[in-house]
């Protein structure tokens, strides 16, 4: 490794030379263990931490960054890579693979709470009976359905991107299924992260863009789903966990529909909180994060085009009203007898639960949120809105991901691109 020299004395590397140290430990990840590369890049940089404070201490130079010979001096701009250069170490430790483990085992954990609570003091002989007696030919139009609610988000996707780039709808839909296909085999909703990186791969659409189209989707589904309670309401009692889901959902929809508008239409306030964010963040780093929320915010542009943003919220509307048909359908096949307000509810009900991080595919919370509805508000006995949840919840799963499964086979997409652009969002977090 090159040193910089001062009347012939070997000095501190440049921070060119610290970086040099980084990427060497990169290149030696498909060959050593995640503690061997951690280990490499602490040791560097504490050896430059030691040397830069022992030189620091002994120089009436150390503000200079180059005496008038061309050597480097250490300055508080190296002080802060070297001390960045030991955290991002912490990157190739094996913490981050146990903290995603950890994660997954708590979401495992909440959806077998969430199935005791669906499953608890049932009789499994009425639940076999209304399994057996159901009308499974009512599964066809109910899929049709499905998926022409799939086509119209597909629809509203386009809308959302356009101030990134025009995607037709029909180019989009694949990306839904994907979408879907990443949230089912995948926990915590990292479907959405899945189909980020496929409209990246596909169109070169930045990632954080996407990201904000998404969370844009996620705050009218939200709204969408208080609307369908709030009609469900003017004829249906709610019970009290039903009125603390509706309170509590609607609190956290209108801070983050709040937090959205706020950071597009005053864009001050936007720079300042960045600022805040990313100002005792070496320069590398800050520049890194502040593009990446350029690129998020390109992708809320949305936000400010009223006649496309009343285009997302009536595609939001409809895509929801093709799911509760499905919803209806399905109920058709265990010739239960709910009033369109009761769907609607079952409907908001079932996916306002599924937002309780938990297993892949929202096992547990989705059949306790159909039946909280359909036992607590609309009187059906709990065997058979159990039966209807279950069956429901297998229509709404295994034919988009099969159909996701096809697309991204078609699409050549990867699963290890996918887990990078998983890390690199936890580590924005």
């Amino acid at each position: 490794m090159r040193h910089r020299t001062v009347s012939g004395t070997s000095i501190l590397p440049s921070p060119d030379d610290v970086d040099t140290a980084l990427i060497c430990s990169v290149f030696l990840s498909k060959e050593a263990s995640a503690a061997a590369r951690r280990g490499l890049v602490l040791r560097v940089a504490q050896r430059r931490l030691c040397a830069l404070s022992s030189w620091a201490d002994t120089t009436t130079s150390a503000g200079a960054p180059y005496d008038e010979g061309g050597g480097w001096y250490p300055s508080r701009l190296c002080r802060a890579r070297v001390c960045a250069l030991t955290l991002l170490s912490d990157s190739y430790s094996e913490s981050p693979s146990s903290m995603r483990s950890l994660r997954v085992w708590l979401g495992f954990a909440i959806s077998l709470l969430f199935i005791w609570f669906a499953f608890r003091g049932q009789d499994y002989d009425l639940i076999w009976h209304a399994l057996r007696s159901a009308e499974y030919i009512w599964l066809l139009p109910a899929l049709g359905a499905y998926f022409l609610g799939v086509g119209v988000r597909a629809v509203r996707w386009h809308y959302l991107l356009r101030p990134v780039q025009n995607i037709p709808s029909r180019r989009l839909f694949p990306i839904v299924v994907v979408g879907y296909l990443g949230n089912n085999v995948l926990p915590f909703r990292a479907g959405e992260i899945v189909r980020s990186y496929a409209l990246s791969a596909r169109f070169r659409v930045r990632k954080s863009s996407a990201l904000a189209t998404i969370a844009i989707e996620r705050i009218f589904d939200g709204l969408t789903m208080l609307a369908f309670m709030l009609t469900a309401s003017l004829t249906i009692a709610f019970t009290r966990d039903l009125r603390h889901l509706a309170l509590v959902a609607s609190l956290l929809f209108a801070l983050l529909t709040a937090g959205l508008f706020l950071m597009v239409l005053f864009p001050a306030v936007r720079v300042r909180l960045l600022a805040l964010a990313t100002g005792a963040l070496p320069e590398r780093f800050g520049m890194r994060i502040e593009q990446m929320a350029a690129s998020f915010f390109e992708g809320l542009g949305i936000l400010r085009r009223r006649h496309e943003l009343l285009s997302v919220a009536l595609t939001s509307l409809l895509a929801w009203l093709c799911e509760a048909s499905m919803y209806l359908l399905v109920a058709r096949a265990f010739s239960l007898d709910i009033s369109p307000s009761g769907i609607l509810l079952v409907t908001a009900v079932a996916n306002l639960a599924t937002l309780i991080p938990s297993s892949p595919g929202y096992v547990g919370p989705f059949e306790a949120g159909v039946v909280l509805a359909l036992n607590g508000a609309l009187g059906i006995n709990r065997e058979l809105a159990l039966s209807y949840a279950v069956v429901l919840h297998a229509a709404l799963y295994f034919p988009v991901t099969l159909l996701g499964l096809f697309f991204w086979w078609r699409e050549s997409l990867s699963w290890r691109e996918v887990r990078r652009a998983a890390t690199v969002e936890e580590a924005v977090r």
